[in-house]
Protein backbone atom coordinates (compact mmCIF):
# COMPACT_ATOMS: atom_id res chain seq x y z
CA UNK A 1 0.00 0.00 0.00
CA UNK A 2 2.76 2.45 0.94
CA UNK A 3 4.61 1.69 -2.32
CA UNK A 4 1.49 2.46 -4.33
CA UNK A 5 0.97 5.71 -2.40
CA UNK A 6 4.58 6.83 -3.03
CA UNK A 7 4.28 6.00 -6.72
CA UNK A 8 1.03 7.97 -6.82
CA UNK A 9 2.72 11.09 -5.32
CA UNK A 10 5.72 10.71 -7.64
CA UNK A 11 3.54 10.45 -10.71
CA UNK A 12 1.55 13.56 -9.77
CA UNK A 13 4.73 15.65 -9.36
CA UNK A 14 6.82 14.25 -12.20
CA UNK A 15 4.12 13.81 -14.85
CA UNK A 16 1.09 15.95 -14.07
CA UNK A 17 -0.19 15.68 -17.62
CA UNK A 18 -0.51 11.88 -17.39
CA UNK A 19 -3.27 10.35 -15.33
CA UNK A 20 -1.74 8.82 -12.16
CA UNK A 21 -3.89 5.70 -12.29
CA UNK A 22 -2.82 5.00 -15.87
CA UNK A 23 0.88 5.42 -15.06
CA UNK A 24 0.55 3.26 -11.94
CA UNK A 25 -1.04 0.56 -14.04
CA UNK A 26 1.84 0.68 -16.53
CA UNK A 27 4.47 0.54 -13.79
CA UNK A 28 2.78 -2.40 -12.06
CA UNK A 29 2.28 -4.45 -15.22
CA UNK A 30 5.71 -3.76 -16.78
CA UNK A 31 7.50 -6.48 -14.73
CA UNK A 32 4.70 -8.89 -15.60
CA UNK A 33 5.16 -8.24 -19.33
CA UNK A 34 8.92 -8.75 -19.02
CA UNK A 35 8.38 -12.07 -17.23
CA UNK A 36 5.95 -13.10 -19.97
CA UNK A 37 8.53 -12.30 -22.65
CA UNK A 38 11.20 -14.33 -20.84
CA UNK A 39 8.75 -17.22 -20.58
CA UNK A 40 8.06 -16.98 -24.34
CA UNK A 41 11.77 -17.07 -25.13
CA UNK A 42 12.32 -20.05 -22.86
CA UNK A 43 9.33 -21.85 -24.37
CA UNK A 44 10.73 -21.38 -27.90
CA UNK A 45 14.15 -22.55 -26.72
CA UNK A 46 12.69 -25.77 -25.31
CA UNK A 47 10.41 -26.36 -28.30
CA UNK A 48 13.14 -26.05 -30.95
CA UNK A 49 15.52 -28.87 -31.78
CA UNK A 50 18.73 -28.63 -29.77
CA UNK A 51 21.35 -30.96 -31.29
CA UNK A 52 24.11 -28.70 -29.94
CA UNK A 53 22.93 -29.56 -26.38
CA UNK A 54 23.04 -25.92 -25.32
CA UNK A 55 21.82 -25.48 -21.75
CA UNK A 56 19.33 -22.74 -20.91
CA UNK A 57 20.81 -19.63 -19.36
CA UNK A 58 19.28 -16.21 -18.73
CA UNK A 59 21.98 -14.66 -20.94
CA UNK A 60 20.19 -16.24 -23.93
CA UNK A 61 17.14 -14.08 -23.24
CA UNK A 62 19.40 -11.05 -22.82
CA UNK A 63 21.09 -11.61 -26.18
CA UNK A 64 17.75 -12.23 -27.91
CA UNK A 65 16.34 -8.96 -26.56
CA UNK A 66 19.44 -7.17 -27.83
CA UNK A 67 19.15 -8.73 -31.30
CA UNK A 68 15.43 -8.00 -31.57
CA UNK A 69 15.63 -4.59 -29.88
CA UNK A 70 18.56 -2.20 -30.38
CA UNK A 71 19.97 -4.35 -33.21
CA UNK A 72 16.62 -5.13 -34.80
CA UNK A 73 17.45 -3.58 -38.19
CA UNK A 74 20.75 -5.48 -38.49
CA UNK A 75 19.00 -8.70 -37.48
CA UNK A 76 16.28 -8.26 -40.12
CA UNK A 77 18.93 -7.69 -42.80
CA UNK A 78 20.88 -10.74 -41.60
CA UNK A 79 17.76 -12.94 -41.65
CA UNK A 80 17.25 -11.90 -45.27
CA UNK A 81 20.66 -13.35 -46.13
CA UNK A 82 19.81 -16.77 -44.65
CA UNK A 83 18.02 -17.91 -47.82
CA UNK A 84 21.30 -17.47 -49.73
CA UNK A 85 23.90 -18.71 -47.25
CA UNK A 86 22.13 -21.38 -45.16
CA UNK A 87 21.81 -23.95 -48.01
CA UNK A 88 25.58 -23.67 -48.51
CA UNK A 89 26.24 -24.09 -44.78
CA UNK A 90 23.87 -27.05 -44.51
CA UNK A 91 25.58 -28.84 -47.40
CA UNK A 92 29.11 -28.45 -45.99
CA UNK A 93 28.12 -29.25 -42.40
CA UNK A 94 26.23 -32.43 -43.40
CA UNK A 95 29.17 -33.50 -45.56
CA UNK A 96 31.38 -33.36 -42.46
CA UNK A 97 28.86 -35.08 -40.21
CA UNK A 98 28.11 -31.96 -38.18
CA UNK A 99 24.75 -30.63 -36.92
CA UNK A 100 23.39 -27.99 -39.28
CA UNK A 101 22.40 -25.84 -36.28
CA UNK A 102 26.03 -24.68 -36.16
CA UNK A 103 25.12 -22.32 -39.01
CA UNK A 104 23.50 -20.00 -36.46
CA UNK A 105 26.99 -19.22 -35.12
CA UNK A 106 27.68 -17.31 -38.35
CA UNK A 107 24.40 -15.44 -37.99
CA UNK A 108 25.33 -14.57 -34.41
CA UNK A 109 28.96 -13.53 -34.97
CA UNK A 110 28.91 -11.66 -38.29
CA UNK A 111 25.27 -11.05 -39.29
CA UNK A 112 26.17 -13.15 -42.36
CA UNK A 113 28.42 -10.40 -43.74
CA UNK A 114 31.10 -12.01 -45.93
CA UNK A 115 33.37 -8.96 -45.48
CA UNK A 116 32.81 -8.61 -41.72
CA UNK A 117 35.75 -7.13 -39.77
CA UNK A 118 36.08 -7.20 -35.99
CA UNK A 119 38.12 -4.22 -34.79
CA UNK A 120 38.64 -5.90 -31.41
CA UNK A 121 40.82 -8.80 -32.54
CA UNK A 122 41.08 -8.47 -36.33
CA UNK A 123 38.74 -11.41 -37.05
CA UNK A 124 37.26 -11.37 -40.54
CA UNK A 125 34.69 -13.05 -42.71
CA UNK A 126 31.30 -14.63 -42.35
CA UNK A 127 32.59 -17.15 -39.76
CA UNK A 128 34.59 -14.60 -37.76
CA UNK A 129 38.00 -16.25 -38.31
CA UNK A 130 40.84 -14.63 -36.40
CA UNK A 131 44.33 -14.82 -37.87
CA UNK A 132 45.48 -17.73 -35.69
CA UNK A 133 42.47 -19.92 -36.46
CA UNK A 134 42.71 -19.12 -40.18
CA UNK A 135 46.33 -20.26 -40.37
CA UNK A 136 45.61 -23.29 -38.20
CA UNK A 137 42.89 -24.52 -40.57
CA UNK A 138 44.65 -23.77 -43.86
CA UNK A 139 43.11 -20.51 -45.03
CA UNK A 140 45.48 -18.39 -47.13
CA UNK A 141 46.15 -14.81 -46.10
CA UNK A 142 48.47 -12.54 -48.07
CA UNK A 143 48.74 -8.96 -49.28
CA UNK A 144 46.14 -9.62 -52.00
CA UNK A 145 44.20 -12.70 -50.88
CA UNK A 146 42.23 -13.41 -47.71
CA UNK A 147 40.33 -16.68 -47.92
CA UNK A 148 38.48 -15.87 -44.68
CA UNK A 149 36.27 -13.65 -46.86
CA UNK A 150 35.26 -16.52 -49.16
CA UNK A 151 32.07 -18.08 -47.70
CA UNK A 152 32.73 -21.48 -49.31
CA UNK A 153 36.36 -21.84 -48.23
CA UNK A 154 35.65 -20.35 -44.80
CA UNK A 155 32.72 -22.73 -44.20
CA UNK A 156 34.87 -25.73 -45.08
CA UNK A 157 37.57 -24.51 -42.69
CA UNK A 158 34.98 -23.91 -39.96
CA UNK A 159 33.73 -27.48 -40.39
CA UNK A 160 37.29 -28.82 -39.96
CA UNK A 161 37.68 -26.69 -36.84
CA UNK A 162 34.43 -27.95 -35.31
CA UNK A 163 35.33 -31.59 -35.96
CA UNK A 164 38.65 -31.12 -34.18
CA UNK A 165 37.45 -29.01 -31.24
CA UNK A 166 34.43 -31.21 -30.55
CA UNK A 167 36.68 -34.25 -30.42
CA UNK A 168 38.90 -32.44 -27.89
CA UNK A 169 36.27 -30.96 -25.55
CA UNK A 170 33.26 -33.23 -26.08
CA UNK A 171 30.69 -30.38 -26.10
CA UNK A 172 29.63 -27.98 -28.84
CA UNK A 173 29.58 -25.12 -26.35
CA UNK A 174 33.29 -25.44 -25.59
CA UNK A 175 34.05 -26.17 -29.25
CA UNK A 176 32.48 -22.85 -30.28
CA UNK A 177 34.33 -21.05 -27.50
CA UNK A 178 37.67 -22.54 -28.62
CA UNK A 179 36.97 -21.46 -32.19
CA UNK A 180 36.08 -17.89 -31.24
CA UNK A 181 39.26 -17.49 -29.17
CA UNK A 182 41.76 -20.36 -29.11
CA UNK A 183 42.22 -23.76 -27.52
CA UNK A 184 44.98 -22.55 -25.14
CA UNK A 185 42.72 -19.83 -23.75
CA UNK A 186 39.88 -22.28 -23.17
CA UNK A 187 42.28 -24.75 -21.54
CA UNK A 188 43.54 -21.99 -19.24
CA UNK A 189 39.99 -21.12 -18.16
CA UNK A 190 39.21 -24.80 -17.55
CA UNK A 191 42.27 -25.21 -15.32
CA UNK A 192 41.39 -22.01 -13.46
CA UNK A 193 37.98 -23.49 -12.61
CA UNK A 194 39.44 -26.79 -11.35
CA UNK A 195 39.04 -28.68 -14.65
CA UNK A 196 35.39 -27.78 -15.04
CA UNK A 197 33.92 -28.91 -18.36
CA UNK A 198 30.95 -26.53 -18.11
CA UNK A 199 31.04 -23.65 -20.57
CA UNK A 200 28.69 -21.60 -18.40
CA UNK A 201 31.12 -21.93 -15.49
CA UNK A 202 34.24 -20.77 -17.35
CA UNK A 203 32.76 -18.30 -19.85
CA UNK A 204 33.39 -15.20 -17.73
CA UNK A 205 37.13 -15.90 -18.00
CA UNK A 206 37.07 -16.17 -21.80
CA UNK A 207 37.49 -13.51 -24.47
CA UNK A 208 34.61 -11.12 -25.07
CA UNK A 209 33.49 -12.94 -28.23
CA UNK A 210 33.90 -16.42 -26.79
CA UNK A 211 31.95 -15.51 -23.65
CA UNK A 212 28.79 -14.62 -25.61
CA UNK A 213 28.96 -16.81 -28.72
CA UNK A 214 26.88 -19.70 -27.31
CA UNK A 215 24.11 -17.49 -25.91
CA UNK A 216 24.06 -15.40 -29.08
CA UNK A 217 23.95 -18.53 -31.26
CA UNK A 218 20.96 -19.86 -29.33
CA UNK A 219 19.24 -16.47 -29.55
CA UNK A 220 19.88 -16.26 -33.30
CA UNK A 221 18.41 -19.74 -33.74
CA UNK A 222 15.21 -18.73 -31.95
CA UNK A 223 14.83 -15.53 -33.99
CA UNK A 224 15.48 -17.36 -37.28
CA UNK A 225 12.79 -19.96 -36.46
CA UNK A 226 10.23 -17.53 -34.93
CA UNK A 227 10.74 -14.09 -36.52
CA UNK A 228 7.04 -13.13 -36.40
CA UNK A 229 6.83 -13.79 -32.65
CA UNK A 230 9.41 -11.04 -32.10
CA UNK A 231 7.97 -8.66 -34.72
CA UNK A 232 10.87 -9.04 -37.13
CA UNK A 233 10.38 -8.33 -40.83
CA UNK A 234 12.84 -10.27 -42.95
CA UNK A 235 14.59 -7.92 -45.38
CA UNK A 236 14.88 -8.80 -49.07
CA UNK A 237 18.29 -9.95 -50.30
CA UNK A 238 19.07 -10.01 -54.02
CA UNK A 239 22.65 -11.15 -54.64
CA UNK A 240 24.13 -11.09 -58.17
CA UNK A 241 23.61 -14.27 -60.14
CA UNK A 242 26.52 -16.63 -60.63
CA UNK A 243 27.76 -16.58 -64.22
CA UNK A 244 30.86 -18.52 -65.22
CA UNK A 245 34.13 -19.34 -63.47
CA UNK A 246 37.37 -18.89 -65.38
CA UNK A 247 41.01 -19.09 -64.28
CA UNK A 248 43.51 -16.31 -64.85
CA UNK A 249 47.25 -16.10 -64.32
CA UNK A 250 47.91 -12.38 -64.69
CA UNK A 251 47.05 -9.11 -63.02
CA UNK A 252 43.31 -8.41 -63.06
CA UNK A 253 41.62 -5.41 -61.47
CA UNK A 254 38.02 -6.10 -60.48
CA UNK A 255 37.33 -2.36 -60.39
CA UNK A 256 38.65 -1.91 -63.93
CA UNK A 257 36.78 -4.99 -65.11
CA UNK A 258 33.51 -3.62 -63.74
CA UNK A 259 34.14 -0.22 -65.30
CA UNK A 260 34.78 -1.75 -68.73
CA UNK A 261 31.68 -3.94 -68.44
CA UNK A 262 29.62 -0.98 -67.16
CA UNK A 263 28.28 -2.84 -64.14
CA UNK A 264 28.49 -2.01 -60.40
CA UNK A 265 31.78 -3.19 -58.94
CA UNK A 266 29.84 -4.70 -56.00
CA UNK A 267 28.54 -7.42 -58.32
CA UNK A 268 32.02 -8.70 -59.14
CA UNK A 269 33.48 -8.24 -55.64
CA UNK A 270 30.55 -10.14 -54.09
CA UNK A 271 31.27 -13.14 -56.32
CA UNK A 272 35.04 -12.85 -55.76
CA UNK A 273 35.27 -11.88 -52.09
CA UNK A 274 38.71 -13.30 -51.26
CA UNK A 275 40.53 -10.64 -53.31
CA UNK A 276 40.58 -8.08 -50.55
CA UNK A 277 42.19 -5.32 -52.64
CA UNK A 278 39.92 -6.06 -55.62
CA UNK A 279 43.02 -7.26 -57.48
CA UNK A 280 43.93 -10.77 -58.68
CA UNK A 281 47.74 -11.10 -58.42
CA UNK A 282 50.06 -12.46 -61.06
CA UNK A 283 51.78 -15.44 -59.43
CA UNK A 284 52.81 -18.95 -60.37
CA UNK A 285 49.34 -20.28 -59.55
CA UNK A 286 46.22 -19.48 -61.52
CA UNK A 287 43.32 -17.92 -59.63
CA UNK A 288 39.57 -18.29 -60.13
CA UNK A 289 37.53 -15.37 -61.39
CA UNK A 290 33.75 -15.64 -61.18
CA UNK A 291 31.91 -13.41 -63.62
CA UNK A 292 28.30 -12.28 -63.07
CA UNK A 293 25.55 -13.71 -65.22
CA UNK A 294 25.23 -11.91 -68.56
CA UNK A 295 28.82 -10.64 -68.55
CA UNK A 296 31.30 -11.61 -71.26
CA UNK A 297 32.98 -14.75 -70.06
CA UNK A 298 35.81 -15.18 -72.52
CA UNK A 299 39.33 -15.35 -71.19
CA UNK A 300 40.45 -13.29 -74.19
CA UNK A 301 38.20 -10.38 -73.21
CA UNK A 302 39.49 -10.40 -69.62
CA UNK A 303 43.12 -10.51 -70.81
CA UNK A 304 42.53 -7.58 -73.12
CA UNK A 305 41.97 -5.34 -70.09
CA UNK A 306 45.58 -4.74 -69.14
CA UNK A 307 46.39 -3.80 -65.58
CA UNK A 308 49.57 -3.65 -63.51
CA UNK A 309 49.65 -2.36 -59.91
CA UNK A 310 52.36 -0.16 -58.48
CA UNK A 311 53.97 -3.05 -56.56
CA UNK A 312 53.93 -5.60 -59.37
CA UNK A 313 57.73 -5.75 -59.23
CA UNK A 314 57.46 -7.58 -55.89
CA UNK A 315 56.04 -10.60 -57.74
CA UNK A 316 57.57 -10.21 -61.20
CA UNK A 317 61.10 -9.15 -60.19
CA UNK A 318 61.00 -6.01 -62.34
CA UNK A 319 62.37 -2.79 -60.93
CA UNK A 320 59.79 -0.53 -59.33
CA UNK A 321 58.67 2.58 -61.10
CA UNK A 322 59.52 4.56 -57.99
CA UNK A 323 61.78 3.97 -55.02
CA UNK A 324 60.07 2.99 -51.79
CA UNK A 325 61.75 3.47 -48.43
CA UNK A 326 60.52 2.38 -45.02
CA UNK A 327 61.00 3.79 -41.55
CA UNK A 328 61.41 1.18 -38.83
CA UNK A 329 59.37 1.91 -35.70
CA UNK A 330 60.40 0.08 -32.53
CA UNK A 331 57.19 -0.31 -30.52
CA UNK A 332 57.02 -1.59 -26.94
CA UNK A 333 53.76 -3.31 -26.03
CA UNK A 334 51.90 -1.73 -23.12
CA UNK A 335 49.27 -3.20 -20.83
CA UNK A 336 45.95 -3.47 -22.65
CA UNK A 337 47.45 -3.24 -26.17
CA UNK A 338 46.15 -5.45 -28.97
CA UNK A 339 47.44 -6.10 -32.47
CA UNK A 340 44.27 -4.60 -33.96
CA UNK A 341 44.69 -1.41 -31.93
CA UNK A 342 48.37 -1.05 -32.86
CA UNK A 343 47.57 -1.72 -36.53
CA UNK A 344 44.88 0.97 -36.49
CA UNK A 345 47.27 3.48 -34.89
CA UNK A 346 49.95 3.02 -37.55
CA UNK A 347 47.57 2.43 -40.52
CA UNK A 348 48.86 -1.09 -41.21
CA UNK A 349 47.20 -4.51 -40.98
CA UNK A 350 47.34 -7.13 -38.23
CA UNK A 351 48.71 -9.62 -40.77
CA UNK A 352 51.61 -7.30 -41.65
CA UNK A 353 52.60 -6.85 -38.00
CA UNK A 354 52.51 -10.62 -37.47
CA UNK A 355 54.62 -11.16 -40.59
CA UNK A 356 57.22 -8.51 -39.68
CA UNK A 357 57.62 -9.95 -36.17
CA UNK A 358 57.13 -13.66 -37.03
CA UNK A 359 54.25 -13.98 -34.56
CA UNK A 360 52.34 -17.26 -34.48
CA UNK A 361 49.24 -15.86 -32.76
CA UNK A 362 47.73 -12.53 -31.75
CA UNK A 363 48.66 -12.73 -28.05
CA UNK A 364 50.89 -9.91 -26.78
CA UNK A 365 52.89 -9.53 -23.56
CA UNK A 366 53.45 -6.25 -21.76
CA UNK A 367 56.98 -5.03 -22.58
CA UNK A 368 57.22 -7.10 -25.77
CA UNK A 369 59.18 -5.39 -28.58
CA UNK A 370 57.56 -5.10 -32.01
CA UNK A 371 58.87 -3.80 -35.33
CA UNK A 372 56.55 -1.74 -37.53
CA UNK A 373 57.49 -0.65 -41.05
CA UNK A 374 56.07 2.64 -42.32
CA UNK A 375 56.39 3.67 -45.95
CA UNK A 376 58.19 6.97 -46.45
CA UNK A 377 57.12 8.99 -49.45
CA UNK A 378 60.17 10.32 -51.24
CA UNK A 379 59.85 13.84 -52.54
CA UNK A 380 60.38 14.04 -56.29
CA UNK A 381 63.30 16.42 -56.94
CA UNK A 382 62.36 19.57 -58.80
CA UNK A 383 63.96 20.00 -62.21
CA UNK A 384 66.97 22.29 -62.29
CA UNK A 385 66.10 25.82 -63.35
CA UNK A 386 66.91 26.81 -66.89
CA UNK A 387 70.38 28.42 -67.18
CA UNK A 388 70.37 32.21 -67.13
CA UNK A 389 73.41 32.56 -69.37
CA UNK A 390 74.13 32.53 -73.07
CA UNK A 391 76.73 30.39 -74.82
CA UNK A 392 79.15 31.95 -77.29
CA UNK A 393 81.03 29.66 -79.66
CA UNK A 394 84.48 31.01 -80.42
CA UNK A 395 85.18 31.57 -84.12
CA UNK A 396 88.48 32.10 -85.92
CA UNK A 397 89.84 35.59 -85.18
CA UNK A 398 87.81 36.09 -81.96
CA UNK A 399 89.50 37.56 -78.88
CA UNK A 400 88.30 37.91 -75.32
CA UNK A 401 88.34 41.70 -75.72
CA UNK A 402 86.11 41.58 -78.82
CA UNK A 403 83.72 39.11 -77.18
CA UNK A 404 83.58 41.26 -74.00
CA UNK A 405 82.78 44.36 -76.07
CA UNK A 406 80.05 42.47 -77.95
CA UNK A 407 78.27 41.35 -74.76
CA UNK A 408 79.04 44.54 -72.77
CA UNK A 409 81.08 42.87 -70.04
CA UNK A 410 84.73 42.85 -69.06
CA UNK A 411 87.52 40.43 -69.97
CA UNK A 412 87.86 39.54 -66.28
CA UNK A 413 84.14 38.61 -66.17
CA UNK A 414 84.59 36.20 -69.06
CA UNK A 415 87.68 34.67 -67.44
CA UNK A 416 85.83 34.24 -64.10
CA UNK A 417 82.65 32.78 -65.62
CA UNK A 418 84.60 30.23 -67.68
CA UNK A 419 87.45 29.52 -65.23
CA UNK A 420 90.12 30.81 -67.65
CA UNK A 421 93.65 31.49 -66.45
CA UNK A 422 94.78 33.40 -69.55
CA UNK A 423 93.35 35.26 -72.55
CA UNK A 424 94.11 32.40 -74.94
CA UNK A 425 91.01 30.92 -76.63
CA UNK A 426 90.59 28.55 -79.60
CA UNK A 427 87.95 28.20 -82.34
CA UNK A 428 85.00 26.00 -81.35
CA UNK A 429 85.42 26.68 -77.65
CA UNK A 430 82.19 27.36 -75.73
CA UNK A 431 82.09 30.37 -73.44
CA UNK A 432 79.38 31.22 -70.89
CA UNK A 433 78.18 34.80 -70.93
CA UNK A 434 75.88 35.94 -68.10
Amino acid sequence: MWICYLLHILCKKAMPSMKPKLLLTLLLFLPISLLAQDSLIQAHFKADANPLSIKWDKSIAKELKNLSGPRKTQTEIALGRTSYYFPLFDSVLRKNGLPTELKYAALASSNLQYDYFDTLNGARGIWHFNYTQAKLFDLKISSYIDERLDPVLATEAFARAMVEYQSIYGTWELALAAFMSSAPKVNKAIRYHHDSSSYWTIRKDLDANASVIVARTAAASILANHPAAYKLKIAAFNPPKFGKKIYVQEWVSLDLLAAKAQIPVEQITFLNPSYKRHIIPNMLDSFPLILPDGLKDSVKWVKSIHYEPYDAYYFTGKKPKKDVKYDTINYTVREGDSLAGIATTYLVTVEEIMEWNELEDDELLSGQALIILLEVKIAIPKPAPAPNYRVHTVRSGDTLGAIAAKYRCSVNDLKRWNNLHSTLIRPGQKLKVY
